[in-house]
């Protein structure tokens, strides 16, 4: 059986996020699976945030990005995908990335945004914050669910992405086809297990010495919230639900306002995809961040504090005092 993750709050499941003063719940999937949730509360909240985080993510990577919203007087709502962090793994090799399909995901975001996040905020402001994968899953979401967000923040969408040096449409067909023959849960074309060591030397994601050990640390304390690369079936899906987001007219039915940001030196998500997305949104703006790899919210301290200037202005909000988060000035 595909390996499931403990409801221990306060074990390795979940210790870092309730030192937090993060709140561990689980959520049980239409089809059964079972979805981890965090809720971080803020006092006096000046609203809320639904955060969502990227393939291979979990809670625990984002702590320090969910203090800085907490700093600026916003709880936040999040979670493990299934297949990835601490939620429910899809197949026996738990450490393969797995899907059948990103309507999945969505579903269980719209359980998960209706039986806690709408109750749970209670008619305050609620935004969406979200990253690459998450981007995705995010974007096709707020299609049926944007009337009850103010704004969103997305960091390098994966509106479309680079599958090497196969053409979109043949690598789909490829896909497609490993899928329908038995391959689906298979490692795809170049991807395997989750390296042991990873070496930080030309990394796609961060420039960032510091957090990329410290997500190395995380991994090391908590094994099970490792992953590892791709399934012909998760290739598969993706480059279906991205087929959806890059397409033409998609941006156009997304009305409230969106901040979108791009890294100068991405090698994962496709910038120039994304750039015609922002481009035909009526309520968008794009921002490159120079001398940043893809997960922008996880670089250098000059990068990074360039994204949250920006997410200041966008969401017109300041950081309190660091004793005011809880309630404690």
């Amino acid at each position: 059986m595909p390996s499931v993750a403990s409801g221990d709050a306060h074990g390795a499941a979940g210790a870092a996020i309730c030192a937090q003063g993060g709140q561990v719940n689980w959520l049980t999937a239409r089809d059964g699976r079972r979805v981890r949730t965090a809720f971080f509360p803020v006092a006096d909240a000046a609203g809320h945030v639904l955060l969502l985080n990227g393939r291979t993510e979990f809670i625990e990577k984002y702590l320090e990005t969910i203090a800085s919203l907490r700093e600026r007087g916003l709880a936040v709502w999040t979670l493990d995908w299934r297949g990835q962090g601490r939620s429910e793994r899809l197949l026996d090799d738990a450490e393969r990335g797995h899907a059948g399909s990103f309507d999945d995901f969505v579903d269980d975001l719209d359980r998960y945004l209706t039986t806690s996040v709408l109750p749970g905020a209670a008619g305050a402001p609620l935004m969406l914050l979200a990253h690459s994968m998450g981007g995705n899953i995010g974007l096709r979401f707020l299609h049926g669910h944007q009337h009850h967000f103010q704004r969103a923040v997305f960091s390098a969408p994966m509106v479309a992405f680079h599958v090497g040096k196969l053409p979109r449409p043949l690598a789909r067909l490829l896909a497609g086809a490993m899928c329908a023959t038995g391959r689906a849960g298979a490692y795809a074309m170049g991807q395997g297990p989750a390296a042991s060591h990873p070496v930080f030397d030309d990394n796609p994601l961060t420039s960032c010495p510091e957090r990329f050990a410290r997500l190395q640390r995380l991994l090391e304390d908590d094994p099970e919230s490792r992953l590892g690369g791709v399934t012909w079936g998760w290739l598969s899906a993706a480059l279906r639900s991205t087929a959806l987001t890059d397409a033409p007219g998609f941006a156009r039915q997304l009305r409230i306002p969106l901040l979108v940001f791009v890294a100068q030196q991405e090698r994962i998500v496709d910038n120039a995809a994304i750039g015609r997305f922002v481009g035909a949104l009526p309520a968008g703006r794009l921002v490159e961040i120079p001398g940043a790899r893809h997960e922008l919210l996880c670089e250098r301290d000059e990068p990074r504090s360039m994204v949250w200037r920006e997410i200041d202005r966008f969401l017109d909000v300041r950081a309190r005092p660091p004793d005011a988060v809880l309630g404690m000035a």
